[in-house]
Parts: C-alpha cells; structure tokens; sequence
C-alpha cells in the first residue's frame, strides 16, 4: 500500500483473500492502499496536514477509471498494516463517504460517479475504505485550478500523461467501434 503516492501493496494472505472476494466479473483490477482521506488530509509520515494526499487520490482514482479500473484501499498504511479510518477526524463512515463523494464531483465531474463504489469493510478488524473503480467508457480529467489533467495506472503507480501522450491514449483507449 501507499500513503496514497501509488505503490501497489501485495504480498500478505489477508490482503491475497480481500482482493479474490473482490475480483471483478470483467477482468482482474489493481489494487492502491492509502492511509487517509481526512480534509485537510493528515500524511501519517509526517502528523502533519497535507492537501496532496487528498489530490492523490482524486488522481488514482481517474487514473483506474482511465486504464482497466481497480480499487483504491483507504486506511492501510504502506506496510499493510491497518490504521482505520478514526485518524480522519470525520464524526461518521456516511461523512467520510460524502467528503469523497465532493472531491470526486467537484475534481472529476457527477458523471462518473456510476463507474465509482465506496464501501466499508472491516481488514483486520479495522474499518477501511474500499473505492471500487470500474473502467470508464470515457476519458477522465481531473481539474487542478483552471488546468485539466490526465492520468493513467502504469502498473503499481499512476502516471499523468503530456497532451500529446493523452490524445494518442485517448484516441487508442476510447476509440468507437
């Protein structure tokens, strides 16, 4: 896992199991781990607030529904190990979806809310966020101030791609048969 900076996490029997209960009918998905989505978001590295983990997450989430979708884990460190959701500071799990709900409306857009599935579940007895992001069937931009973005999954990671990189991924991606 990551404290949402992109690494996958793999290795533990736990996870192997939480991650076959949650395979997709369409094809295997990759997984992404981050340990919090508090506002502003606290990096668990530091204790400090940090904005970018909140934006990392708005970017691996469009960068899943850009490639083959996957599933975001909130509230695993990058160890793997477990550190819940009460660190957020949300005064309940309908909140903390809500929050995520917003930024994905207000960074994304409404319209891809139907390729996008929050749910709880328990990780070694800890609560965790799962956001289950299907594959989109159109390009999806994330707005940072007045500029639009756009990323991908490239492996365990997600990669912003240059304009001219998008609209040939795009073009090959998204293309009507």
């Amino acid at each position: 896992c990551s404290v949402s900076w992109g690494t996958t996490w793999m290795g533990s029997k736990e996870f192997a199991r939480f991650r076959r209960r949650r395979r997709s009918t369409l094809e295997r998905r990759s997984q992404n781990c981050t340990a919090s989505l508090a506002s502003p978001l606290p990096n668990l590295h530091t204790r400090l607030s940090d904005v970018r983990i909140e934006a990392a997450i708005v970017k691996t989430i469009a960068g899943f529904l850009n490639a083959n979708g996957g599933t975001l884990v909130i509230g695993v460190a990058d160890d793997g190990t477990p550190v819940g959701l009460e660190h957020d500071r949300f005064e309940s799990e309908d909140r903390l979806r809500l929050h995520l709900e917003n930024l994905i409306r207000d960074r994304m857009g409404p319209q891809y809310m139907m390729y996008i599935h929050p749910r709880f579940e328990e990780y070694k007895n800890t609560r965790v966020l799962a956001v289950e992001c299907w594959l989109s069937d159109a390009a999806t931009y994330v707005k940072e101030g007045n500029v639009e973005k756009f990323f991908v999954r490239t492996g365990a990671s997600t990669s912003e791609l240059t304009p001219s990189q998008t609209v040939e991924y795009v073009k090959r991606r998204f293309k009507k048969s």
